[in-house]
């Protein structure tokens, strides 16, 4: 099986260079942002991607209301 590892990297790295964009799902310096923030560690149990406690969209920082509202 896979682990939540690479669960992950499939999710960002992987799919992203087989869409033709290398350096997208990857975080750099000067790069857009887009990133989840989660309150436990997606590498333990990766059902912590379902407890956002905030998003940065494109820069744009979202605290858990704002995703909520979205939803």
């Amino acid at each position: 099986g896979m682990t939540p590892r690479d669960v992950l990297t499939a999710a960002t790295a992987t799919s992203a260079a087989a869409a033709g964009r290398p350096d997208a799902g990857r975080l750099r310096v000067g790069g857009p942002a887009s990133f989840l923030l989660v309150d436990a560690s997606p590498l333990e149990d990766i059902t912590a991607l379902r407890r956002l406690s905030a998003v940065v969209l494109r820069g744009q920082f979202l605290d858990a209301d704002a995703v909520a509202a979205l939803r």
